[in-house]
């Protein structure tokens, strides 16, 4: 069947029913036809060329800030990393392999961790989670959707999540961790960051498949940054809590 213009009758006549339409049409609904496609299009050649992926989370090593299932927008990565991003990144160990952690320290940079946190040229990143809760830009765990410890581990009890859940500033960056705990195989020893390189760490610091058994991450190895949760699930269901979920 052909495409009928709606200002016009199947024989080609003007409609009886509505004006003849001036060939130009408004400023306004030449927008609203092409703004869409231009829009998917952009979309598509961001795609195609790179500039965004999506990747679906299967490890707990980023817990709390991602949880297994959910859905991330990956955008392509600048020129300059930047403190604090969660970022994608080709392991040094199998390059076809792709990794997910935080930038914790950039070149020239010196980073540690033991029992009281991590420390970047010094200086203390971990924040006592009451001066977390206190102020009205800040947000508890729970808000945050934290979810570190199991309801045997914490019971909804926020002294008990406390025990296993940190919270850090890097650049602009406010997250929860889950701790190491007393795990000192787990800590390390102050480290520079080389020239071109980046040093990641989980933010589930017991697993220490990050910079601390790879090594500081080659900016060449960068794939992209962690945008937001654009679809979450679990056995349940669908996650609404987590959609739309900011991540850097």
């Amino acid at each position: 069947m052909n495409a009928v213009d709606p200002g016009s009758s199947p024989l080609g006549e003007p409609s009886a029913s509505r004006p003849p339409r001036a060939s130009g049409g408004s400023l306004l609904g030449r927008l609203t036809t092409n703004v869409p496609f231009a829009l998917v299009l952009v979309v598509i050649v961001a795609f195609r060329f790179g500039l965004v992926q999506t990747l679906r989370v299967s490890s707990i090593n980023m817990a709390p800030t991602l949880a297994v299932e959910d859905r991330v927008v990956v955008r392509g990565y600048g020129a300059d990393p930047v403190c604090g991003d969660v970022v994608v990144y080709r392991s040094p160990l199998d390059p076809d392999v792709q990794q997910v952690g935080r930038i914790i320290a950039t070149a020239g940079q010196t980073v540690e961790m033991d029992g009281s946190g991590v420390r970047i040229d010094g200086h203390p990143a971990t924040i006592p989670l009451p001066a977390v809760s206190g102020g009205n830009d800040r947000a508890t765990p729970a808000a945050a959707g934290a979810q570190p410890c199991s309801a045997d581990e914490c019971d909804g009890d926020e002294a008990a999540a406390a025990s296993v859940i940190g919270a850090e500033e890097v650049g602009d960056h406010l997250y929860f961790t889950r701790k190491a705990g007393a795990l000192s195989a787990l800590y390390f020893a102050a480290r520079q960051v080389p020239a071109e390189h980046v040093f990641v760490l989980n933010d589930n610091r017991v697993d220490e498949r990050d910079s601390r058994i790879l090594g500081a991450i080659p900016l060449t190895a960068i794939v992209g940054v962690a945008s937001f949760v654009y679809y979450a699930s679990d056995e349940t269901g669908i996650r609404w809590d987590r959609m739309n979920r900011r991540v850097s």
